[in-house]
């Protein structure tokens, strides 16, 4: 038999964590586009939940994995379910779950100095493009 591939275990992954947070008490709907940045919507109550599910192949990987814009993440590891709650709220929802890491906070001297790396760019780019239409 040939091996699944990267998207149809991916739908998988969702349909486990979909069937998972139903028997939780959520409703759950799936999104129809692939590129979605959410997999799923699960609502209980007044609260509606932003999921991302992925599934990953070692917990090493886990690790790192960050919610982005999403409630809840959703990792399949092993066939074992991990969830990373954003806040406390949804980790109340949500049993087992833990709090994921935010990420680190830039200091305002790196943040400074990104901005002046930008402007230069910028600036270097418009000349170049300046220069350019001089010459025709």
């Amino acid at each position: 038999m040939n091996e699944l591939s990267s998207g149809t275990k991916g739908a998988m992954a969702e349909l486990r964590v979909a069937i998972h947070l139903m028997g939780l008490g959520f409703h759950v709907a799936r999104m129809l586009s692939p590129n979605s940045p959410t997999d799923l919507y699960a609502a209980k109550g007044r609260r509606i939940l932003r999921v991302q599910v992925k599934s990953t192949l070692s917990l090493n990987q886990l690790k790192n994995l960050r919610n982005g814009g999403n409630d809840l993440l959703a990792v399949l590891v092993d066939g074992e379910l991990h969830y990373r709650a954003l806040d406390r709220r949804v980790q109340a929802l949500v049993p087992g779950s833990i709090l994921a890491r935010r990420p680190k906070r830039q200091s305002k001297r790196h943040k400074k100095a990104t901005a002046i790396a930008t402007r230069l760019a910028v600036r270097k780019a418009v000349g170049s493009r300046g220069a350019a239409k001089e010459k025709t």
